[in-house]
């Protein structure tokens, strides 16, 4: 029987956490028991959780019962440890902290300041406690923000939405990961640190050099970084995903009728790069911009994200059909 585990994930893009739950379930192959606010019970677990871009701790469940004073049969582990408890139905909250502390025999033992580890006590279907066992470092994605980079642009995605995009993508291990429109290059950084190979391409000559300052500032190797129109090229090598922030812009209608036509070609191009099954994760502003891709690709989900209140981008996860 697979093991229980408790995930907590962020809810800055509720949508979007969600679908990469759900995705992970399915690749991993673990069930989803309860999931409610930002926490959810699966069953059976993967490493590659922790590369999420939302999920923010993991812990394994070694008790459960109809009520928290079940918990009094567990043994815990020698060493120090204190208790937090989880209630997204909202019956609970940290004041009943002590009171399971001394359920579980930690007189003496609770510690806040060096704990041996931390026990998760959770309201959900029912109780469970859990022993955390990830809990996703603080500076994880800041430390890759734009302003970091040695070269960036003031519109450069968010590093989490890149690794949101890039996990939603199922590249598999080692694969290769095509961004035709890569720009800074934030896009490749995060499937180069996940282990994936990577091409970039970029009309722009400042932005393929700032791309590959970038990747090399972070220890990304593995990648290749093409100055070029994505469009003219000819791409002799098999890539398992397409994944990019398409160009866009919100002026004239003429220059709306000119993203059509980039648009039209893209995922024409896009087409016949990617074999059947393979994915194709884009970030748009416009989805009537994507108006035909149904030709030749199945839409998996579409996210909506609103930037601020004149910007809308919507991450759509298309499958070669």
């Amino acid at each position: 029987m697979d093991r229980l585990y408790v995930v907590e994930y962020g809810q800055d893009i509720k949508a979007a956490a969600r679908f990469e739950l759900q995705n992970f379930a399915e690749t991993l192959g673990f069930g989803i028991i309860f999931d409610r606010d930002g926490v959810s019970v699966i069953s059976g677990y993967g490493d590659s959780l922790r590369e999420s871009a939302f999920i923010q701790r993991i812990s394994e469940v070694v008790s459960e019962g109809d009520s928290y004073q079940q918990f009094s049969s567990y043994a815990i582990d020698e060493g120090k440890f204190y208790v937090r408890v989880r209630d997204p139905i909202g019956c609970h909250n940290s004041a009943l902290e002590p009171e399971i502390g001394k359920l579980l025999h930690g007189e003496g033992r609770i510690s806040f300041r060096d704990p041996d580890f931390v026990l998760r006590a959770f309201h959900l279907d029912r109780w469970y406690l859990a022993r955390e066992i990830y809990s996703m470092p603080k500076e994880s994605f800041d430390q890759r923000r734009s302003p970091k980079r040695p070269f960036f642009s003031p519109i450069s995605m968010h590093p989490k939405i890149a690794r949101f995009m890039v996990n939603v993508s199922n590249t598999p291990p080692l694969g290769v990961l095509l961004d035709p429109f890569c720009g800074t290059g934030g896009i490749l950084l995060e499937a180069g640190l996940l282990g994936k190979r990577t091409i970039g391409i970029d009309l722009s000559l400042q932005m393929t050099s700032g791309a590959k300052l970038n990747l090399k500032y972070f220890g990304i190797r593995d990648a290749t970084i093409i100055n070029g129109n994505f469009l003219d090229m000819e791409i002799s090598q098999k890539v398992d995903s397409i994944v990019t922030d398409m160009p866009y812009g919100r002026n004239a209608p003429m220059h709306k009728q000119q993203l059509k036509e980039l648009y039209k070609a893209s995922i024409v191009k896009f087409s016949e790069i990617l074999a059947s099954g393979k994915r194709c994760v884009l970030a748009v502003s416009d989805l009537d911009l994507l108006e035909g891709c149904e030709n030749f690709f199945v839409t998996i989900g579409i996210i909506e994200h609103r930037i601020h209140k004149s910007l809308t981008r919507h991450y759509v996860i298309l499958q070669r059909s």
